[in-house]
C-alpha cells in the first residue's frame, strides 16, 4: 500500500515555540514602551503649543508691538519736545511738556514713560500717581537701560530696589526721530508692571517659571521657586548676579536659594513625582542672552500602570498568535518540502524502473506512464494520457481476469494478475500485473498504480466469444 506517512525530520518543536513566547514577550515590551512614547511625544507637542501661545501672549503683554505704534504717533512730537526740554533739563517735570508721555503711557497702560539721553540720565518721565520713579532706581539698573547700538526694541525685566516689585521696561530708540545729534542716543522707556504676566502664567495649568539669562526665575506659578538660581549653584554665580542690580537687593547679601531642579533636563522629579521639562527660548534682546520659559508636565497620570500592561498583554498575545500561526506555516512548508523530496525520490526510482509503472486515477484513466512503459508498449506518455490502459487490450485475456482485478481494488485490495496485451505495431506481449489502490484518509480510493512485468510467454490466441467478452468488460488500469 502507498498510503504510508512520509518521515519528517523534527523541526520547530518545542524551542520553536519557546523562541515564539520569547518573542512575543519582548514585542509586550515593546508595546509598553511604544505606547507610553506615543503619549509622551502627544503631550511634547502639547506643550510646545501652550509655550508658543504664552510666548506670543507674554510678547504682548510686554507692549512691543503696541509700542512700536505709539512711536508712530508720538515719535516725532516727543522728539520736538526734548529740544525744547535739553536746555533745561529740569522742564522735564512739568505736566504740560510731558503730554505726549502721558499719552503713551495711558495707551499701554504703562505705570510710567521716560526719556534717557546717552548718559542715562532722565530727560522726560511721566509716572502714574506715587510710582517710584527711574531716576531712583540703582545705578546698576539704570546702566542696564543705556541705549545700544541695537535699532530693535528690547525689553528688561527688573526689581525695583525700593518697593521690591517686579518689572518690565520696554526701550525703544528715537534715533530715527531725533534729528540733534546729542539726542541722537536718546531712548524711551515704557515701564509696565509684572501682575498681568502672573496672572498669565498662572493661566497654563501646570507649573511655569520664567528664567531669566543668568539662570533666576524671575516668574514662577509657585511662589518658593521665585529668585531661585538653577544649578549648579556657585558663589562666584550669586556675586555676579548680585552686581547686575537687576533683581533689587535680593543676592546682595551673597546668599542664594537652588532650583530643586534642573531646566535643561528632559525629566525630573518633584514633589516625588515625575515631570517632563519643556522650555521655549524668547527673544526679548537682552545682551546677557535670551529668556526661558520652562513648563514642567506632571507624566506620572500619563499612562497608569494598568494602561501599561493592557497594552502589553493585547500585544503580547497578538504577536503570540501570529508567531503559532507563523511557526505552523514553516512547519507546514517543512513538511510540504520533505514530501516533495520524498516524492522526487520515488519518481525517479519509478522513472527509472525496469518494471513498467501505470498511474490511473480511481476511474483507471492514465495520468502518467514510465519510460518502461513507453518502450514495451511503443505508446509515448502524451498519446496515452487521459486514455484507459484498454488501449493495450488484445482481447486474449479472459474476462474472469478483469472481473477478479475490479473486485480487488474496488475492496481496496492489492490485486496481481496476468494480461496478455498489444504493443503499438501489433505484436503481443504477456505481463504479470500487480495493482495497488491508493486510498486517501476516509478509506477512499483515490488512485491506481500498476506495476507490469513482461514475461515473454507463449500466447495463445483467443476465440471470438473471449474477445467480445474483452469489449464489454471494465478496463484494466
Amino acid at each position: 500500500m502507498l498510503q504510508h506517512q512520509i518521515p519528517l525530520r523534527p523541526r520547530y518543536g518545542w524551542r520553536g515555540v519557546a523562541v515564539v513566547l520569547l518573542l512575543a514577550l519582548l514585542g509586550a515590551l515593546v508595546a509598553m514602551y511604544w505606547g507610553r512614547e506615543q503619549h509622551l511625544h502627544e503631550r511634547h507637542n502639547i506643550r510646545a503649543q501652550l509655550l508658543a501661545l504664552m510666548a506670543q501672549a507674554l510678547d504682548g503683554q510686554a507692549a512691543q508691538a503696541g509700542l512700536r505704534e505709539q512711536l508712530k504717533n508720538w515719535g516725532q512730537p516727543i522728539c520736538t519736545l526734548l529740544e525744547q526740554v535739553q536746555p533745561a533739563p529740569n522742564a522735564a517735570h512739568n505736566g504740560a511738556l510731558s503730554a505726549p508721555l502721558t499719552k503713551v503711557r495711558e495707551a499701554l497702560s504703562a505705570e510710567a514713560v521716560y526719556v534717557l539721553n546717552a548718559q542715562g540720565q532722565v530727560l522726560l518721565q511721566q509716572a502714574q500717581g506715587t510710582r517710584t520713579r527711574l531716576s531712583t532706581a540703582r545705578q546698576a539698573l539704570r546702566q542696564r537701560l543705556l541705549p545700544s547700538n541695537n535699532p530693535e526694541i528690547r525689553v528688561q525685566a527688573a526689581v525695583s530696589s525700593i518697593t521690591h516689585e517686579r518689572q518690565l521696561y520696554v526701550l525703544a530708540p528715537l534715533s530715527a526721530y531725533c534729528s540733534q545729534p546729542a539726542l541722537a542716543h536718546a531712548v524711551l522707556v515704557v515701564q509696565l508692571g509684572f501682575a498681568p504676566l502672573d496672572a498669565l502664567l498662572a493661566r497654563a495649568g501646570s507649573p511655569v517659571l520664567l528664567l531669566s539669562p543668568q539662570g533666576v526665575v524671575f516668574a514662577a506659578t509657585r511662589p518658593e521657586w521665585v529668585y531661585a538660581v538653577a544649578p549648579p549653584l556657585t558663589q562666584q554665580r550669586i556675586d555676579a548676579i548680585a552686581a547686575l542690580g537687576q533683581f533689587g537687593h535680593h543676592f546682595d547679601n551673597g546668599v542664594a536659594s537652588a532650583l530643586p531642579f534642573s531646566p535643561t533636563a528632559h525629566k525630573v522629579m518633584v514633589d516625588g513625582r515625575p515631570h517632563a521639562v519643556q522650555q521655549h527660548a524668547m527673544d526679548w534682546r537682552d545682551p546677557d542672552g535670551l529668556w526661558q520659559l520652562v513648563m514642567l508636565d506632571d507624566i506620572s497620570p500619563l499612562m497608569p500602570l494598568s494602561n501599561h500592561v493592557g497594552y502589553g498583554l493585547a500585544a503580547g498575545v497578538l504577536l503570540a498568535l501570529l508567531g503559532l500561526l507563523a511557526l505552523a506555516l514553516l512547519r507546514s512548508r517543512a513538511q510540504m518540502a520533505a514530501t516533495l523530496e520524498r516524492v522526487q525520490v520515488l519518481g525517479t526510482a519509478l522513472e527509472h524502473s525496469p518494471l513498467t509503472v501505470v498511474v490511473t486515477d480511481a476511474s483507471g484513466v492514465i495520468e502518467w506512464v514510465n519510460a518502461q512503459f513507453e518502450r514495451n508498449s511503443g505508446y509515448a506518455l502524451h498519446e496515452v494520457r487521459g486514455r484507459k490502459p484498454s488501449i493495450l487490450a488484445s482481447g486474449c485475456t479472459p474476462a474472469q481476469t478483469y472481473h477478479d482485478m475490479w473486485s480487488a481494488v474496488v475492496a481496496g485490495r492489492v490485486w496481481t494478475g496476468q494480461f496478455i496485451n498489444h504493443r503499438r505495431d501489433g505484436s503481443p506481449y504477456q505481463e504479470e500485473i500487480t495493482i495497488f489502490p491508493v486510498l486517501n484518509a476516509q478509506g477512499q480510493c483515490i488512485a491506481l498504480v500498476g506495476l507490469q512485468q513482461n514475461v515473454n510467454c507463449c500466447i495463445h490466441t483467443a476465440t471470438p466469444q473471449a474477445d467480445a467478452t474483452v469489449q464489454h468488460a471494465p478496463a484494466q488500469p
